[in-house]
């Protein structure tokens, strides 16, 4: 016959039981929790003209200068999802970017056709620091509805392309994995992706005043020694 207790004696049922219920508690929990993590919501700004529609961007931050990141950029491409459909990104129009606004645009083809374009926008915050504003304008959104269909998202289609191309933007240049909870914004995934990523230290650039991390930090203050020893050379600066 069975002991009483017989369940208390085996620990792997008990704590494995436990740590199911702790699971399922702080899924609830961050669920219905008004105070976690959410999603960033779009900046709408004027394009091509005052008279124009708002368009809605992405707002991105980078602890290198604005120069920097516009070459980068130019590099990094289109999303995932869209190269594996035979999309193509054609670079289109570009402007300078040093101690300036500078932007990208990137034409979407695909089977001969024009799906739209990707406009990316780098603005200097700082020396150090910079904005960069995405957003993703549509030229037939039949094609639009036709790429976004295979992918498992609660997003619309528009809002699909848009933060893809920002979440792809900053994984490329920060070296990292692509976040698949930006598919989902509204899931529990997503509010526990962002707090195991502050766990794990990961940059934190909500505001235009976040602090530089240890490699971004370096690369600022080598910049700020050319720039004394410039300032100490005066005239002469242009021969160092």
């Amino acid at each position: 016959m069975m002991s009483l207790f017989a369940f208390s004696a085996s620990p792997f049922s008990k704590m494995k039981f436990a740590a199911y219920l702790l699971g399922l508690a702080a899924i609830a929990g961050l669920s219905f929790n008004p105070l976690g993590p959410h999603a960033a919501k779009p900046v709408v700004m004027e394009q091509d003209g005052a008279a124009a529609p708002g368009t809605e961007f992405e707002l991105l931050r980078f602890g290198q200068p604005s120069d920097e990141v516009l070459d980068s950029l130019e590099g990094v491409g289109i999303p995932w999802f869209l190269r594996r459909a035979g999309v193509t990104g054609e670079i289109g129009a570009r402007y300078p970017g040093q101690s300036a606004p500078g932007q990208i645009v990137i034409t979407l083809m695909w089977d001969g056709k024009t799906v739209g374009r990707y406009i990316e926008r780098v603005q200097p915050i700082d020396e150090d620091r910079t904005r960069v504003y995405l957003a993703f304008e549509p030229t037939d959104m039949a094609l639009v509805r036709r790429l976004a269909a295979p992918v498992d998202t609660t997003l619309d289609p528009l809002s699909l392309l848009r933060v893809t191309g920002a979440e792809h933007i900053r994984c490329s240049m920060d070296n990292d994995e692509f976040r698949v909870s930006v598919l989902k914004p509204d899931a529990p995934g997503f509010k526990l992706d962002a707090i195991f990523r502050a766990i794990k230290e990961q940059p934190n650039r909500d505001s235009d005043i976040f602090p530089l991390d240890s490699a971004d930090g370096d690369g600022a203050a080598i910049r700020k020694a050319y720039r004394d020893e410039a300032t100490r050379a005066g005239a002469a600066a242009s021969k160092l």
